[in-house]
């Protein structure tokens, strides 16, 4: 399919002009990024910046993402609670989407220590 001229002057044996232009109006539709990641660790040192997925614009661009912003509940976070990671993508329009990793920290319950073998070394 030919795509039209962006214009087309039409001229008459009279000498009268008329021009005709065509206008293409450009839109990007906002684009999807995966689920959002998680992961259980048991210290907060294990919450470590997780590798973002790879994003595409609906015209099939690779976006960069911007980030992490990193949120602590509670802040800061020094035993058990959660840690986020948020990477933001956006167009070139400036459409854009967050893509979030959430870890949860969770110590291991003190049941679970006294199973332990004598040999074995646990540190809290």
């Amino acid at each position: 399919m030919k795509e039209p001229e962006p214009m087309l002057i039409l001229t008459q044996t009279v000498k009268a002009t008329a021009v005709w232009s065509f206008v293409y109006t450009i839109e990007r539709n906002p684009f999807t990024v995966p689920a959002n990641g998680t992961a259980t660790v048991a210290c907060p040192a294990l919450a470590v910046a997780p590798t973002p997925p790879v994003v595409l614009s609906n015209c099939g661009e690779t976006l960069t993402p911007t980030g992490p912003a990193i949120t602590n509940v509670p802040n800061p976070l020094t035993c058990e609670g959660t840690r986020t990671y948020a990477y933001t993508y956006t167009d070139c329009e400036g459409n854009f989407s967050t893509w979030n990793f959430v870890y949860t920290v969770e110590r291991l319950p003190l049941q679970y220590l006294r199973m332990v073998p004598q040999q074995w070394h646990v540190r809290l």
